[in-house]
């Protein structure tokens, strides 16, 4: 399965606990549920390597 990153602008710190539905037509129109909270710890970031551990109640681990 492939999937896409793509950079977005920074939301507002509010946005991280809405869940529910923006109507369409409206700017990123859809249904938003949080799917884990928690915290990262970044262990390494260089131009070729991004590696952290996850901290969350779904997918705990290291992540490269």
């Amino acid at each position: 399965m492939k999937r896409l990153a793509v950079q977005l602008e920074d939301y507002d710190l509010e946005f991280g606990q809405f869940a529910g539905a923006i109507p369409q037509g409206e700017y990123r129109a859809g249904r938003v549920k949080v799917w884990d909270h928690g915290m990262y710890e970044l262990e390494e970031w260089t131009d070729d390597r991004l590696a952290f551990v996850l901290h969350g109640s779904r997918p705990g681990g290291s992540y490269h």
